[in-house]
């Protein structure tokens, strides 16, 4: 089979298109330009070598997890996590996931107060992988005593009820917690405030579960969570309104019999009592005083102080002032005097 010479043919070549034999093109291919073919060759071994046969250094965070004394407590600022350094085959890195290490464990039952050193047996670590370098390599350890105490609860509130409604009570459950921590921090602690209860808008007594807030470091609450009951009740006021008329009532008695009586004083003044909104509400055309009398009182043949009764709106109370008033009665209008008959004249003789 003959090679094809079309005029792109690699068999032709120079200005004069002259064919050239397969062996000769191929060896123009491969020694034209010798010099650049031969550093582009020794580059690419190099980089295969060192990508598949160097190693890789990368850096990483490790977490710490601690094992506490239960006599002391830690109150150096603790290390959550240090930095390492790892080193592996380029293949190896690259197939790395950090979550291969696991966290570091640290048991301070026995340990004493001072600087604790990190080792590279602390560190779990997978195959072909290897451990450079540690940051930090040690660790500031500081123990207080730890104690325990009872302290009383404190919940603030924030805001008021609607208008006419007022706080009557709180009460917390419980009312007192267990506080464990440093010595130092526990005797500065007197009391626990716990999240602020809301008032605004409220109309009536509720419940709700609040959190602690511890005032100091390195203290821990046994019951970080306490209820606390609100009761809301109708504010309780007093208003006097003076100078109520007195009426006068009387069973079996007609007006112009009622019409003969009148007190002394002749109106009282009256003090209410009740919950601010229907106090307010209450105008002088809703009360009425009054006395009754009896059919034997038209006489007036005895004096007599009946006593002052009030009618207010429902839900109110009242005092009176004075309690008791004079009964006046007047005295009945004489009939006019009857004209003397006149004797008839006599006829003249």
């Amino acid at each position: 089979m003959s090679a094809e010479r079309g005029p792109n043919s690699p068999l032709q070549r120079g200005p004069d298109k002259k064919p050239v034999s397969v062996r000769g093109w191929l060896r123009g291919a491969i020694f034209d330009n010798a010099s650049i073919k031969i550093v582009a060759l020794v580059l690419s071994v190099t980089v295969f070598i060192l990508v598949n046969t160097g190693d890789a250094v990368i850096n990483i965070r490790v977490g710490i997890i601690y094992t506490m004394p239960e006599d002391r407590v830690l109150v150096s600022t603790p290390v959550d996590s240090v930095r390492i350094a790892i080193s592996g085959s380029w293949r190896r890195i690259k197939r790395f996931d950090e979550r291969e290490i696991g966290r570091v464990h640290i048991d301070l039952r026995k340990q004493e107060a001072g600087e604790y050193v990190l080792n590279k047996g602390m560190f779990k670590l997978p195959p072909g992988i290897k451990l450079v370098s540690i940051d930090p390599r040690s660790i500031r350890l500081s123990f207080e005593k730890r104690e325990t105490r009872s302290v009383p609860v404190v919940v603030p509130t924030d805001g008021k009820p609607v208008k006419g409604y007022v706080v009557s009570s709180v009460v917390t459950t419980p009312n007192q917690v267990t506080v464990r921590g440093a010595k130092s921090s526990i005797k500065r602690i007197e009391s626990l405030f716990a999240a602020k209860v809301s008032l605004n808008g409220r109309t009536a007594s509720f419940s709700q579960e609040v959190s602690l807030v511890s005032p100091e470091k390195f203290v821990e609450i046994d019951q970080p969570k306490v209820t606390v009951r609100v009761e809301i009740t109708e504010e309780q006021v007093t208003r006097v309104v003076n100078r109520v008329p007195i009426t006068v009532r009387g069973a079996g008695m007609t007006d112009a019999q009622l019409s003969r009586f009148t007190t002394d004083p002749p109106a009282v003044d009256v003090t209410l009592h009740g919950s601010l909104l229907a106090v307010q509400g209450a105008s002088l055309q809703d009360l009425t005083a009054y006395i009754r009398v009896f059919p034997d009182d038209v006489y007036g043949n005895r004096p007599r102080r009946p006593e002052v009764v009030v009618e207010v709106p429902a839900g109110i109370g009242s005092r009176v002032e004075p309690r008791q008033v004079v009964l006046v009665v007047k005295k009945a209008d004489k009939p006019p005097d009857k004209a003397p008959d006149k004797k008839p004249d006599r006829a003249p003789n």
